[in-house]
């Protein structure tokens, strides 16, 4: 657990009853050290509804059924890899798994299974049941025997009656094409081990999963949540979720079909249904009751108030210079890498700035190319005239005079234009220059990089609100990536420092 307090916020009261946690993939070790902090200022005991997406969902899933931070973090110490990568069979070795994760991409729709996943969340809840039992059989306080029907196949409704709290996890239905809102009136007898499985079916990589429903519903496939709401820090707000008796789906569903009916499933006509309702200080009211936390990094950001997320960390490490030592990157695989492909990434950086400048210097010569406009000839003449064998590499390429003048300065019918010469240095440049200052970015040297990146893309899909960042807690992953499972104990601990 990381060396930090939180026990100073203990002398404010919080409104916050709500807890939901974006998705991230292995990122999501970081939450931990968000917690520890949430737990030490009193306000993690007073959250009766978690939710989350993805590695959120997990995370949610635990807190809901009363798992500390702690508690977490020594699950989380197992062997994650092993238990999300495990599913080919243990006489495959080398290229043969490989084969098998395409079979796996083919036929099951993901390449790895993540079975023994849903049995390892299961255990992780009835070892933790077993855990509150002991404890209360040693103390004397509490009822040791409470606990004693449920066991890892806990559902919706059970957490609710055993616990008092209300999960959301978020999953994608892909036969319906609709974001489901996994919950103890959506879904009361669906398990928690299952609801977590579908919410964390990131798309290729694990396989879609089918929950075992009964039949109350037909057996669907889901997906990620992340692909449609990976922070859905409004889940808890108007009346889809609210357990109020007048919010029932008898009452606001019924008597409605054709076109109105069908609206309360379209993605933009289901978010209406987390809408709340009344004045700016009942929706304030209302807001603050919820706290998130969503994680960014300067190659994934975190929409266009990201920079108010830096500004907090940035303005609270000049007010706690103590805390630099603990964001200090490690000595391990991934931060080495990282660090490798920034250098390279600056060099790239440098190179292109070093071109921005000696295109400085032909810029001039072009204006007075194009001031010649639309003589033909005289474009042509100040042209061979004032641009060197040097200056037509710098555009080009090659030493091209005919190819360099053409490209830059005549048409498809070989018309004079100085349209196309603008647009590359009145344009394209300033547009390139701008993004080398500000995007950091980063490589992809692997498959499963590259897929990344498409990954942080695809979870981008509902950016938050701007009443959203005062209740958000950001947090800096740095340089940890969604795919990157198997982390060190210091990649780990660097993470929940942050």
């Amino acid at each position: 657990m990381p060396d930090v307090d939180g026990s100073h916020f203990r002398k404010y009261i919080f409104p916050f009853e709500n807890l939901v946690l974006e998705g991230g993939g292995a990122k999501g070790m970081a939450y931990v050290g968000a917690l520890k902090v949430l737990e030490d200022a009193g306000i993690l005991r007073n959250i009766k509804r978690f939710g989350g997406t993805s590695a959120g969902s997990i995370t949610a899933g635990f807190l809901a059924v009363g798992m500390s931070p702690q508690d977490i973090l020594d699950k989380s110490n197992e062997n994650l890899k092993d238990i999300l990568l495990r599913g080919s069979p243990c006489y495959l070795c080398g290229k043969c798994k490989y084969l098998w994760n395409l079979y796996n991409l083919c036929y099951h729709y993901g390449a790895y299974p993540a079975t023994y996943f849903v049995d390892w969340y299961g255990k992780a809840i009835e070892e933790h049941l077993q855990k509150v039992k002991n404890r209360r059989q040693r103390s004397g306080e509490g009822n040791p025997d409470e606990f004693d029907n449920l066991n890892g196949d806990i559902t919706f409704a059970q957490v609710y009656n055993a616990f008092g709290k209300e999960l959301c996890t978020v999953s994608y239905e892909t036969e319906f094409q609709t974001e489901v809102y996994s919950h103890v009136k959506t879904s009361p007898l669906l398990e928690i081990r299952e609801a977590v499985r579908m919410s964390m079916s990131i798309p290729v990589y694990f396989e879609a999963y089918k929950p075992a429903v009964g039949d109350i519903q037909p057996p669907v496939r889901h997906i990620d949540g992340g692909v449609s709401a990976n922070y859905p820090i409004y889940c808890f707000e108007g009346w889809w979720l609210s357990m109020d008796q007048g919010n029932t789906f008898c009452q606001q569903l019924s008597g409605i079909d054709g076109h109105a009916l069908k609206q309360n499933f379209l993605p933009d006509g289901s978010r209406q249904h987390f809408q709340v309702e009344g004045s700016a200080k009942e929706k304030e009211r209302i807001h603050k009751k919820t706290i998130g936390a969503c994680l960014f990094s300067d190659t994934s950001l975190e929409g266009r108030f990201q920079p108010q997320f830096n500004d907090r960390l940035d303005h609270y490490l000049r007010a706690h210079p103590d805390y630099q030592r603990l964001l200090q990157r490690p000595n391990t695989k991934f931060a080495n890498e990282y660090r490798r492909k920034i250098e390279r990434l600056q060099e790239d950086r440098t190179k292109f700035k070093k071109k921005l400048e000696k295109d400085l210097q032909v810029e001039d010569k072009i204006e007075e190319v194009v001031r010649a406009y639309p003589d033909l000839a005289k474009m042509r003449q100040l042209f061979d005239s004032m641009f060197t064998a040097q200056d037509v590499i710098q555009m080009y390429g090659k030493d091209d005079k005919d190819a360099a003048f053409k490209m830059l300065f005549l048409n498809h019918k070989n018309e004079p234009t100085t349209t196309l010469a603008h647009n590359i240095y009145r344009n394209q440049k300033y547009l390139q220059e701008a993004k080398n200052k500000c995007l950091k970015g980063t490589f992809a040297d692997k498959p499963t990089e590259f897929y990344a990146q498409l990954e942080e893309f695809m979870r981008k899909n509902r950016p938050m609100e701007e009443y959203d960042v005062g209740r958000s807690i950001g947090i800096n992953v740095d340089y940890i990536t969604t795919f990157d499972f198997g982390l060190a104990t210091e990649d780990e601990e660097f993470l929940m420092a942050h």
